[in-house]
C-alpha cells in the first residue's frame, strides 16, 4: 500500500471508516499515504513495512502486529513485475523474488486472518490478478504466470468457503496509471489510480471475479475473443 492501487485503495477504505494497518516496502511511500489518509479521515491507520520476499521474516512481523486485531477486510496488492526479456534471458533470483511475492503474499496472508473472519462468519478478502494472466505473454511469462495463480487460488477459496459469509474477490486490472506502469498518463482505458480504485471498491460483494473498470472489462472481453 506504499503507492499506486494500494494507496488509494486505503484511502478508499478510510473515507468508509475503516481503521487500517497499511504494509509495504517502501518507508517513505507508507508514510506519505498514512499522512494524507489521518490529514483526511477521522481513523486509526498504522504503516509496517515489511519485505515479504524474504523467507517468513516480513510475515511474522505482519503476525505479531496483527495479533489480538479484528481484521474484517484484507487487500492484497503486493507484487512484483520482471525486466521485458525473454524467459531464457531472465535471472533465476529475479523470477523466484517474483513469484515468493506474488505468489507467497496472497496465499500467507489469507492463511494469517481467515481463521479470524470464519469464526465471526463475516470478512472480506481481496486479490489482484492482471490483464496479462489472460492473455498470451511470453515476454515475461513469469509475472503473468503469477498473475493466473492469485486468479486460481482465489476462484477455489470461493468454492471451498462458499458459505462462510467471508467474501473473496478476483481483481483483473488492465493497465493502471501507476508507478507500475511507469506513471502512464491517465485517459479513457487507462485511469488514474484515484480513477480506477473509486470504481473498484464499488464492486466488492457484488461480483467475485471484475476487471473493476468497465472499459476495461470491454478490453478484457474483446482480448478473450481474439485470443
Amino acid at each position: 500500500a506504499s503507492y499506486g492501487i494500494g494507496g488509494q485503495y486505503a484511502k478508499e477504505l478510510a473515507k468508509r471508516g475503516c481503521n487500517l494497518i497499511i504494509i509495504g516496502h517502501d518507508a517513505a511511500g507508507l508514510k506519505t499515504v498514512e499522512t494524507a489518509i489521518k490529514q483526511k479521515y477521522p481513523v486509526q491507520v498504522r504503516s509496517l513495512v515489511a519485505d515479504f520476499s524474504n523467507g517468513m521474516e516480513g510475515f511474522d512481523a505482519v503476525k505479531a502486529v496483527l495479533k489480538d486485531l479484528d481484521v474484517g477486510v484484507l487487500i492484497n496488492t503486493a507484487a512484483v513485475d520482471l525486466s521485458y526479456k525473454t524467459f531464457d534471458l531472465l535471472a533465476g533470483a529475479d523470477m523466484k523474488r517474483c513469484i515468493d511475492v506474488n505468489c507467497g503474499t496472497p496465499t500467507v496472508m489469507m492463511n494469517m486472518v481467515l481463521p479470524g473472519m470464519l469464526a465471526k462468519k463475516k470478512g472480506i478478502i481481496v486479490n489482484f490478478g492482471s490483464f496479462v494472466a489472460e492473455a498470451n505473454c511470453p515476454m515475461p511469462t513469469v509475472y503473468p504466470s503469477t498473475k493466473a495463480f492469485c486468479h486460481k487460488l482465489t476462484r477455489d477459496m470461493q468454492v471451498w468457503y462458499k458459505d462462510s459469509g467471508v467474501i473473496f474477490q478476483t481483481v483483473i486490472p488492465g493497465v493502471v496509471g501507476s508507478p507500475m506502469a511507469d506513471n502512464t498518463p491517465p485517459s479513457l482505458l487507462i485511469p488514474s489510480p484515484e480513477q480506477y480504485t473509486s470504481s473498484l471498491v464499488k464492486t466488492v460483494g457484488w461480483v467475485d471475479t471484475t476487471c473493476g473498470y468497465l472499459p476495461h472489462d470491454l478490453q478484457l472481453a474483446t482480448m478473450k475473443a481474439l485470443n
